[in-house]
């Protein structure tokens, strides 16, 4: 019986000790929300130190593709960099994503190590992200001549991501020109106030009443209208869907959705549904509780309604995000409009001219 209590006595000291050094190891952990990167671009990705025992430390890293290293690097982290706080240190890395083709999207695994002043191994810790091509668009080009795609962009920030991106659109400088045609995507490009071009609301209306589908990317201010009530003249929707942003996940699930890279927040605008006489209208506003997805199908397959409110244009080029999820959409509103004969007016109004503007 004494021998059992001295075997269990040790056992607990045992327990101890291990529970003590565990504590005293250092630990090293990412802290982003995010996994998406753009091919070729440099990124900087924050990480926690805990409880670090000795100073200066090298922090390497490598990306690797396969069990393949396509590219890596390494920091250095001394004393005056740790603040005098060693039980907590935050510091970041500058991490060049390898270049990948740009139709394509890739698995990888970035491994961070801490190494000491001796050269040994102290901490490690990984994550996975993905990487997405520079072009999402190669293949659903040839779907954005079959189905015209026609731009309203008085700040121009649209426009000028659509022709870097080489895609195939329309400009217009004003609504009215598209009053006769019946086919295609009107985009209405981000960061438009709608008290300040009133006019668009009836535009998107009278574009969906005569057969076009509407895309409205991150508007500001005003309302717009979602649907008549059954005695309006307003176009009623047989479906509508409010969404948040995890929305993005429907069209590819390994996007991020709340937070993009760098910790960008991907909200910039949203709705709030209101009713006025016979029509049920969108109060555009950035609170918490206002959706920044809506999409609304009408009769026929060929006429949906979708804002919006995420930061596609504005952090273009930070995030694979926008252009991916643009890519998708407008290949979601081409496969509708497929449904139905592609018919088109006999002569269409808008030269397909990316640089004039008619």
């Amino acid at each position: 019986m004494r021998t059992l209590r001295v075997s269990l006595l040790w056992t607990a000291v045992i327990v101890v000790q291990l529970a003590e050094a565990a504590k005293a190891e250092t630990q090293l952990q990412f802290v982003q929300s995010w996994c998406n990167l753009l091919s070729g671009q440099v990124v900087t990705i924050p990480l926690l130190l805990r409880r670090v025992q000795e100073l200066p430390i090298t922090l390497q890293w490598r990306m690797l593709v396969e069990n393949r290293a396509l590219a890596r690097g390494e920091r250095k982290l001394d004393a005056d960099q740790s603040k005098g706080d060693r039980d907590r240190i935050e510091t970041t890395l500058r991490v060049q994503v390898p270049s990948i083709r740009d139709d394509l999207s890739m698995k990888c695994h970035l491994i961070v190590e801490c190494f000491g002043s001796n050269g040994n191994l102290i901490a490690s810790t990984e994550n996975l992200f993905w990487i997405y091509g520079l072009d999402p668009f190669s293949g659903v080009r040839t779907a954005m001549i079959k189905t015209p795609i026609y731009l309203f962009d008085p700040h121009g920030t649209s426009a000028e991501v659509f022709r870097k991106s080489d895609l195939p659109y329309r400009e217009i400088a004003k609504l009215e020109r598209v009053n006769h045609i019946e086919h295609g995507l009107l985009v209405i490009g981000e960061g438009l106030s709608l008290e300040e071009y009133p006019q668009v609301d009836k535009a998107m209306v009278g574009a969906i009443g005569r057969g076009m589908s509407v895309l409205c990317l991150a508007p500001q201010n005003g309302v717009i209208s979602l649907a008549g009530l059954p005695d309006s003249p307003y176009p009623r929707p047989e479906r509508v869907e409010y969404a948040n942003a995890e929305i993005v996940r429907r069209f590819d699930k390994r996007l991020d959705s709340t937070h993009w890279t760098g910790g960008i927040d991907s909200a910039q605008s949203g709705v709030l549904q209101i009713r006025r006489g016979s029509r049920i209208l969108g109060q555009i506003s950035n609170d918490r509780l206002a959706w920044p997805w809506i999409e609304a199908d009408f009769s026929g397959p060929s006429r949906k309604l979708t804002i919006c409110g995420l930061n596609l244009i504005a952090h273009w080029n930070e995030t694979p995000v926008p252009r991916e999820l643009l890519a998708r959409v407008i290949e979601h509103v081409h496969t509708s409009n497929n449904q139905t004969p592609s018919t088109v007016e006999k002569e269409d109004p808008v030269a397909p001219n990316n640089s004039s503007n008619p």
